[in-house]
C-alpha cells in the first residue's frame, strides 16, 4: 500500500524545482500547471485520434531506400565486434578507474543508450548488428542442436535485462567497475554463444538475447527498417501498429523497461529516497524491493487496464492475449523516460566515449585524433534539458494514444468497440503523463 501511496503523491503537487543530472532549475511556472497540461495534450490527441484514424488508412507502408552490400555489411559486423573485444581487452587490461576506462563508455553509453537511440531511427538493422550474433554466426551458422522451448517465449531476455538494471543501479560503483564489468560480459558473451549453439542464431537472439530483443522492440518506432539487404523508408510508429507482442514475457519486458526507468529518476528524488529507506538499511536490498515493488505496479495498472477493456467490450479474447496485443503502444512511452531521464548523461558521457575511442587500451595513443578533446558538460544547460524532458513525455504519451486507437481500429469490428477499448487505456495514459513530469519536477535528494 506505501508504494500505491507514493504514486498518488503527484496529484497534489507544490511549486518544484526541475532536475536534470543534478542540475537543478527552478520552473518559471509551478509544476501543476505542466502536469495537468501534458494531461490535456494527451486528452486532447485522443479526441483527434477517434475522429481521425480510420480503419482505411491503419496500413505499414513502406518504401525501398537502397541496397546495402555485402561488403558494407560485413566491414560494419567486423568493426562492432572488433570494438566489442577491444572493449573487454580494456576492462582486462586497461585503466582500474571508471572515468577513463573505455568499456564503461562503450557499454553503458555506446551500446546501451548509443544502441536504443539509434535502434529508433535505424530500426531492426541495429540489432542485426550484433558482435554476439556475428560471431555466433561464424561459429554455429544458425544451425540448432534442439529447439528452442517457445514456451519460455522472451523469458531469458527479461531476466537477463533485469540483472543488467541492477548492475546499473547496484551500490559501491560496481557497475561501473571495470574488471567487474568485464567478468559480468566475459560471462555473458559465454552464454549467449552457448545458447546460440544450441538453440540456433535466430531462435536465441530473437527470444533470448537481452539486447536483441530491447533494440528490436524499440525499432518499432523507427522511420527506417532493414530487410532482404536494403534499408527501406517507412511511416514512422507504424509497426507498432501492425505488429503485436509475441510472448506475454516480451510485453513484461516492455513494463520493466518503463518502471525501471521511473524507478532510476524515482528513487533520484526526496520523496523516492525517503520511502527507499524506509524499505531497508541495505542499499542493495532497497533498490531490488524497490525496483520489484515499481514493476508489480505498473504491470498490475497494466493488466487492470486490459482487464477493464476486456470486461467493457464482453471479448472473447484472453487478458494475455489482449495485453500483448496492446502491449507495443507502450513503447513510445518508455522510450520517451529512458530519453528525458539519460538524455543529459548522454550528452556528456558521448564526448567521453569519442574521447577514449583513440586510446582504448590507455596505452597513450591518438588513433582518431581525440584524445586531447575535452568534455563540454554545458552541451544541454539544465533549462535546455527540462525543456526537452517536458516534450519528450508528452509526445511520448501522445503516439502512446495514437498507436493504441490504431490498434483498437484493427482489433474491434464497431466505431463504438474501439471508443470503448480506449478509454481505460486514455485514463493510463494520461496518469503515466502526470506521473513522468511530476518525478521531473521533484527536488533532487542530497547524495
Amino acid at each position: 500500500m506505501k508504494l500505491f501511496a507514493l504514486l498518488l503523491l503527484f496529484l497534489s503537487p507544490l511549486t518544484a524545482s526541475a532536475h536534470a543530472f543534478g542540475q537543478s532549475y527552478a520552473l518559471p511556472l509551478p509544476a501543476w500547471m505542466y502536469m495537468y497540461g501534458g494531461a490535456a495534450v494527451v486528452l486532447l490527441s485522443f479526441l483527434i485520434a477517434a475522429v481521425f484514424v480510420k480503419s482505411s488508412n491503419v496500413k505499414e507502408r513502406t518504401r525501398r531506400m537502397c541496397s546495402v552490400g555485402s561488403l558494407t555489411r560485413t566491414v560494419s559486423r567486423v568493426a562492432v565486434v572488433t570494438l566489442w573485444i577491444v572493449a573487454l581487452l580494456a576492462g582486462v587490461y586497461g585503466s582500474s578507474a571508471a572515468s577513463i576506462n573505455f568499456l564503461v563508455s562503450f557499454f553503458w553509453i555506446a551500446l546501451l543508450l548509443g544502441g536504443v537511440y539509434l535502434s529508433a531511427i535505424f530500426g531492426n538493422g541495429v540489432a542485426l548488428l550484433s558482435p554476439l550474433r556475428t560471431i555466433a554466426l561464424f561459429i554455429a551458422h544458425d544451425r540448432a542442436l534442439v529447439s528452442y522451448p517457445k514456451k519460455l517465449g522472451h523469458t531469458p531476455a527479461l531476466i537477463a535485462y533485469a540483472l543488467v538494471i541492477l548492475l546499473e543501479f547496484s551500490p559501491h560503483s560496481m557497475g561501473i567497475d571495470p574488471s567487474f564489468l568485464a567478468g559480468a560480459l566475459i560471462g555473458y558473451t559465454v552464454y549467449t554463444l552457448l545458447g546460440a549453439f544450441l538453440f540456433g542464431v535466430r531462435d536465441w537472439f530473437y527470444y533470448a538475447d537481452c539486447f536483441s530483443v530491447l533494440f528490436r522492440v524499440i525499432g518499432k518506432v523507427a522511420p527506417f527498417d532493414f530487410a532482404h539487404g536494403a534499408l527501406r523508408l517507412r511511416m514512422p510508429f507504424s509497426a507498432l501498429a501492425t505488429e503485436y507482442a509475441t510472448s506475454f514475457s516480451e510485453t513484461l519486458l516492455i513494463i520493466f523497461l518503463l518502471a525501471s526507468t521511473m524507478f532510476d529518476g524515482l528513487r533520484e528524488t526526496v520523496t523516492g529516497s525517503s520511502f527507499l529507506l524506509k524499505l531497508s538499511d541495505h542499499a542493495f536490498v532497497q533498490i531490488f524491493v524497490g525496483l520489484v515493488l515499481l514493476f508489480a505496479a505498473c504491470t498490475l495498472v497494466y493488466v487492470g487496464i486490459i482487464f477493464m477493456m476486456k470486461r467493457m467490450l464482453h471479448e472473447s479474447r484472453s487478458i494475455v492475449s489482449l495485453a500483448s496485443l496492446y502491449a507495443y503502444s507502450l513503447v513510445p512511452i518508455a522510450l520517451a523516460y529512458n530519453i528525458a531521464h539519460y538524455i543529459g548523461l548522454f550528452s556528456i558521457e558521448l564526448q567521453s566515449f569519442i574521447i577514449r575511442l583513440s586510446d582504448p587500451l590507455n596505452l597513450g595513443w591518438n588513433l582518431f585524433g581525440t584524445s586531447g578533446m575535452s568534455v563540454r558538460p554545458d552541451v544541454i544547460t539544465a533549462q535546455g534539458t527540462w525543456q526537452i524532458q517536458l516534450a519528450v513525455i508528452v509526445v511520448g504519451h501522445v503516439i502512446g494514444v495514437y498507436v493504441a486507437h490504431r490498434i483498437a481500429v484493427v482489433a474491434h469490428t464497431s466505431s463504438r468497440k474501439v471508443w470503448v477499448s480506449q478509454l481505460p487505456m486514455l485514463v493510463v495514459m494520461i496518469l503515466y503523463t502526470m506521473l513522468g513530469l511530476w518525478i521531473l519536477a521533484e527536488p533532487l535528494a542530497v547524495g
